[in-house]
Formats: C-alpha cells, sequence, structure tokens
C-alpha cells in the first residue's frame, strides 16, 4: 500500500556502555540504527512570550514506527545531517490505530557532547 504521507528515514542512536576511560569515568557510546517510516515536524513551545523565528528553533517531533522497541532514553537521532538529543524517556501507547506509538521531542546537539 502507498501511504500518502510523506515518512522520513532517520538513524537513532541507543546508548550503549564501554570500559571506562584512563580517569576510570564511564564512558557512552551510540550503536545507530536506521529506522525508516518515521514522522518529522517543527516542535514549536506555545510557552514563549518574546517573538522569535521559525529559523532560530533547535527542537523536532518524531513520531516514532511501532516496529522501532528498544528505549529511547538518553538517546540521540540524526536527521539529515544534525544530531539531536530526545528529551525525556518516551514510553510506547499502549495501542495506536496509526503505524506510529510514539511521539518524542528532541533538540539540536549544538556540539558533541
Amino acid at each position: 500500500m502507498i501511504s500518502l504521507i510523506p515518512t522520513v528515514t532517520i538513524e537513532i542512536g541507543t546508548e550503549v556502555e564501554s570500559s571506562p576511560d584512563s580517569y576510570g569515568d564511564i564512558v557512552f557510546n551510540y550503536i545507530y540504527e536506521t529506522v525508516d517510516g518515521c514522522l518529522l515536524a517543527p516542535y514549536s513551545s506555545i510557552e514563549r512570550s518574546a517573538p522569535f523565528s521559525l529559523l532560530d528553533e533547535t527542537k523536532i517531533l518524531v513520531h516514532i514506527p511501532t516496529s522501532f522497541k528498544k528505549s529511547l532514553h538518553n538517546a540521540r537521532i540524526q536527521y539529515n545531517g544534525v544530531t539531536y538529543k530526545v528529551l525525556g524517556n518516551p514510553v510506547p501507547y499502549s495501542w495506536s490505530p496509526a503505524p506510529w506509538n510514539r511521539e518524542v521531542i528532541c533538540e539540536e546537539v549544538p556540539f558533541d557532547e
């Protein structure tokens, strides 16, 4: 079936723990996985009180397909050459008639954190 809704392909990076560095700190790396069929839209907060430009917006809203089952806690999303961090730990809806069951708010990572 052909969908009339334009979807995109993104890369979702889930956090994996690696060995401690030379200072004994735990270092986290990301394993990226390609996910097809995501919906992506700019996110805008209605809590702003001053005028702003949509070009300055650094958040996006992503709807993740039901086929992606992993936790998104501290995850990263890459789309169109930009890396975003997932805010919070969004859990899947208990039931959804649509092929997407998670609504994820992401904020752009301005540098490699």
